[in-house]
């Protein structure tokens, strides 16, 4: 056997099982034997026929006093004959010791160069029967140690919880004199990602920015206690959930993401990342040092998120893998034992994943559930009576004409079929949770577009809670735990205070240094929806009400040509993400879009493109700072946010809407209005 210290993978820290067989991926270990032993084996290889006929080597004592007593009983013809037999036979053992002794050093010589293929099978014989017992013993107990690891886990995680917040207020409290200095940049911490906490922002190995002021102005999320000691009431860290992303855009993954996040943490399962690889439309750094590849880790604070939360638990890929590979898996549909592709291969990072999905397709359980045609339900406990009164409303919901909310929401607290009206959009049906779901161990959801899989849907567009206060707690957990790294907050926390000198510069009474944002989405959108696709002049017109001359407006885009943008150059102080390369030159280029997107969400005004993920992420994140800063029109939910097209769409976000499709054309003010509600903030 052989111990495997703790590694790690991305931000997600494991430790692999102890006293692991010596039969492993790499193959079997020789294990050498000693002088002993070879001299054992020696013997049984030399002298097996006295042992095959059921005699004993005599030793020569036994030699010697047997001949006393034949010498008493014969002549002395008889006795010189034994005498020299026993010579002889002392000789001769005299001999064979002396042979032994020299072929146990050859061996010995020979054993320290190349391993002994007798002890090799030996070993592997033992191995292979040692790990067989430990498999029998692992599925035995399996059953009654999961609970037992679960209950573990959510008690040392909520008493590392509140060991962290012990600290980080000793932290606070010995700080408060010294909030003045502008070296210190954030909440207090170090910038350590073993020990990094989600509600802190750390610039301080990152470029900056240094003042605390700065920092603070890019923090949108809050740190409530209570919302990481919340827990699924299906909470079972032996169950999983496994996924497939989204093959298209950044934000269209980020969408499903979050989706599955909130998902995995409401039935209570394991969430298990997909190996690391290439996301669509997301441009590759060359630079050797830096990453090409990405798992979703290498965006989100993923290892902090699993540590904070008592019911969350995240793993890799390869991790849950090797776990698998050690037990037979059947087919849900035929219940033929499936084996693993590739000969049970668990690093799948920068592979061709296809063979991996049709295995996790073919051992898991999937469910077939189109956001567009239904809504995801979970019950508000375990049993029956849970899953009936989903079932009861979902009957109600049939019988009603859908209805619209805009300017006029429910309570964030109103019934379940009020709350569930004012998001159903046009769909009747519900996608329960129910007991089917519930017991098998590994749910799966796949993408397939043809076959209507995929969760191209804001997670609060598509997952209904019976009980109102999960449901407040999965928007502020989005909010304030699936926030981007560090490292990116930070590049862009740069730029806005770049921009906001510049703003200050140019008009000494603009005190707070405020600019405005515009996003104009071009590219594949000429193919996709040619009516968006208007010329400079046509954007500069729509949009001059808002915008004041000779301010500072940031233009995020992916349109490479500047000079299409002359019409606001003419009257503006334009400035793109490409004029700060200096301040981004450390940065992997795969973040710049996220970059762009937080500072286009601190405009004072912003324009947008509909139908564009990219814009609703920069609406949402408007929505959350006006929230936490109480800028006009929080309470209901909007901000000073426009679209440049179409025309009756201009003035959406300045009016609170009821969620309706298409879903991802844009984001509702139901994500980020009022979901403080239930509990106490500083």
């Amino acid at each position: 056997r052989v111990n495997i210290s703790g590694f790690e993978d991305g931000l997600i820290k494991y430790t692999a099982e102890e006293n692991v067989s010596v039969l492993g991926d790499g193959g079997p270990s020789i294990r050498r034997l000693n002088l002993l032993q070879i001299r054992a084996t020696m013997l049984s290889n030399i002298i097996p026929p006295l042992k095959s006929s059921g005699g004993t080597v005599p030793s020569s004592t036994q030699i010697r006093h047997h001949n006393r007593r034949r010498c008493i009983f014969s002549n002395t013809i008889f006795s010189n004959t034994f005498l020299a037999i026993t010579v002889l036979g002392v000789w001769s053992i005299y001999n064979l010791h002396d042979f032994i002794s020299t072929n146990e050093k050859k061996a010995d010589g020979r054993l320290r160069g190349v391993d002994n293929e007798q002890a090799a099978r030996k070993a592997a014989r033992e191995t292979e029967a040692e790990a067989a017992m430990e498999a029998n013993t692992e599925e035995d107990n399996a059953a009654a140690d999961a609970k037992e690891t679960a209950r573990a886990k959510v008690a040392a995680k909520t008493k590392a919880k509140a060991a962290t917040e012990t600290e980080a207020e000793a932290a606070t409290e010995g700080a408060a004199d010294a909030t003045a200095d502008p070296v210190i940049a954030d909440a207090g911490k170090k910038n350590d990602a073993a020990a990094h906490e989600i509600r802190d922002l750390s610039c301080i190995n990152y470029g900056g920015p240094l003042q605390r002021s700065d920092v603070l102005d890019i923090v949108y999320w809050n740190d409530i206690v209570s919302d990481s000691n919340f827990t699924s009431p299906f909470h079972d860290q032996e169950k999983y959930l496994t996924f497939e992303p989204d093959p298209s855009g950044w934000n269209n993954c980020r969408m499903g993401y979050e989706t599955i996040v909130v998902m995995a943490h409401a039935m209570g399962r394991t969430l298990v990342l997909p190996p690391e690889g290439k996301f669509n439309m997301l441009k590759n750094d060359k630079r050797p040092e830096k990453k090409s590849i990405f798992s979703f880790a290498d965006f989100y604070h993923m290892e902090s998120l699993d540590r904070e939360h008592a019911g969350l638990d995240v793993i890799s890929m390869e991790e849950f893998l090797k776990r698998e590979i050690k037990k037979k898996r059947e087919s849900i549909e035929t219940g033929e034992v499936v084996k693993p592709p590739r000969g049970g291969k668990t690093n799948w990072d920068g592979e061709q994943l296809n063979l991996l999905w049709k295995y996790l397709r073919t051992v898991g359980y999937v469910k077939k559930w189109n956001p567009y045609s239904c809504l995801a339900a979970i019950p508000s406990g375990k049993g029956d009576t849970a899953v009936t009164d989903l079932q009861q409303i979902g009957e109600e919901l049939s019988n009603l004409k859908p209805k619209k909310y805009d300017r006029n929401p429910n309570a964030v607290s109103a019934s379940p079929i009020e709350r569930l009206q004012e998001m159903r959009g046009s769909r009747n049906n519900l996608c329960i949770y129910d007991q089917e779901m519930q017991s098998q161990r590994l749910l799966h959801f796949m993408t397939n577009y043809e076959e209507g899989h995929r969760l191209l849907i804001h997670f609060y567009a598509f997952m209904f809670f019976y009980d109102w206060k999960h449901d407040l707690w999965s928007k502020r957990f989005v909010r304030d735990h699936l926030r981007y790294l560090d490292e990116i907050m930070c590049a862009a926390g740069r730029i806005v205070s770049l921009l906001r000198e510049k703003a200050r510069a140019i008009d000494e009474e603009n005190i707070n240094g405020d600019f405005d944002t515009l996003h104009i989405r071009r590219s594949d959108f000429q193919r996709q929806y040619p009516s968006t696709q208007l010329e400079a002049m046509e954007l500069f017109n729509l949009s001059k009400e808002e915008l004041t001359p000779g301010s500072v407006v940031f233009i995020a885009t992916d349109h490479m040509d500047k000079a299409f943008f002359q019409p606001f150059s003419d009257v503006y102080n334009v400035f793109f993400l490409s004029d700060f390369k200096d301040t981004l030159s450390d940065l992997n280029i795969s973040y710049l879009p996220m970059v762009d997107q937080i500072v286009a969400s601190k405009g004072k005004i912003f324009y947008g493109t509909f139908y564009s993920t990219f814009t609703g992420y920069i609406t949402r994140l408007r929505g959350y700072y006006a929230t936490k800063n109480h800028m006009d029109g929080y309470k209901e939910g909007i901000t000073k946010s426009y679209y440049f097209f179409p025309s009756n769409k201009k003035r959406d976000v300045l009016e609170y809407k009821s969620v309706m499709g298409p879903f991802w054309a844009r984001e509702f003010p139901v994500a980020w209005r009022d979901i403080n509600l239930d509990v106490k903030l500083d």
